[in-house]
């Protein structure tokens, strides 16, 4: 007799009967199917006794991707931690800025390690953070088996460099209340706001406030004027002021006494066809709707008229007072 495929005795692995079940009852006991790649490869590792930091690894992605199995995700790290006191140490980083990328003996963790513990191997481990407008820093660190080391690292910004040139002969630089020198100057600043002042005798200061960004090169052309031309010139755009308001006001005044004019033409025609309308005779007309029509037609012509001379009257009295203003009010 022929067994069918499904009847025949499948040969068993060695070690198969004595793994399985125990995998299949914690997995039950978690909550954790067969399909969820990060549950069995930190079950396996952790039943296993082979791999205790790769358990321990796996078991918090785990915990983080599924809350409610966090109870037994728990389990699976104090088991895994137990174990790896004997053999690690823990390692603890805090990195300022956040952005910054972490190599732990020369290996590029980029912004995974800040801020979470990793276990790591007693002895001396090397960290260097850099990120971009800072300089690189870099650490040395001793971690001892079955403690804890923490490590802060704040990453300097990059210095920035402040160039002042002049073409005004015997100029003094001063940035941020203290003196540079005499221009051509330089100075290294921090990033950030700056106060950047100019002096020389018989001139005008100069100043001027310079934002500086991490290692950026700033020059800055401070030429100065003389005293005695910021004087004239400041007489001289006085008058210019002075003049136009004049002309402005009298414009005004010619506009706003123009457009009285124009409202007086308009209330004149809009009076006449008031009294056209009233002049009108029942008898010149065939119909008496002839009538009402011819009536109602000049008493819309004189309202549309009788309005537009009120709103010239109105705009070019306010023109005319606006002129006399600026005519008596000097700058």
């Amino acid at each position: 007799m022929t067994l069918r495929p499904s009847q025949r005795r499948r040969k068993r692995r060695p070690g198969r009967a004595d793994s399985r079940p125990q995998w299949r009852a914690t997995s039950r006991r978690m909550n954790c199917p067969m399909t969820r790649p990060t549950c069995n490869v930190a079950l396996l590792s952790l039943l296993g006794l082979k791999n205790p930091l790769q358990a321990w690894a796996y078991a918090v992605m785990y915990r983080d991707q599924a809350p409610k199995a966090a109870r037994e995700a728990e389990e699976i790290i104090t088991k895994a931690e137990e174990q790896l006191r004997r053999t690690h140490g823990q390692l603890s980083l805090r990195v300022v800025p956040p952005n910054a990328d972490v190599y732990l003996d020369q290996v590029n963790h980029g912004a995974r390690l800040k801020g979470r513990v990793v276990w790591v191997i007693p002895g001396l481990h090397t960290l260097i953070a850099e990120a971009a407008g800072h300089e690189q820093a870099e650490v040395q660190v001793t971690v001892q088996q079955g403690t804890k080391s923490e490590v802060a690292v704040v990453l300097r910004p990059k210095a920035a460099l402040l160039r002042v040139e002049s073409k005004t002969p015997k100029v003094s630089v001063v940035v941020d209340g203290a003196l540079v020198g005499a221009a051509p100057a330089e100075r290294t600043l921090i990033p950030g706001k700056h106060v950047l002042r100019a002096e020389a005798p018989g001139y005008k200061p100069f100043e001027q406030e310079v934002t500086l960004g991490p290692g950026e090169q700033l020059v800055v052309h401070a030429d100065l004027v003389e005293a005695g031309a910021v004087r004239s010139l400041a007489g001289k755009s006085a008058t210019t002021r002075l003049t136009a308001q004049q002309i402005a006001g009298w414009t005004l005044v010619g506009t706003g006494a123009a457009l009285a004019v124009t409202g007086s033409v308009l209330f004149t025609l809009a009076a006449r066809d008031n009294k056209a309308a009233g002049d009108l005779d029942l008898t010149d007309f065939k119909t008496l709707d002839a009538y009402n029509e011819e009536y109602d037609s000049l008493i819309a012509k004189r309202d549309r008229k009788a309005i537009a001379s009120y709103v010239t009257w109105g705009v070019g009295g306010a023109a005319v007072l606006t002129g006399v203003v600026l005519l008596l009010v000097r700058p």
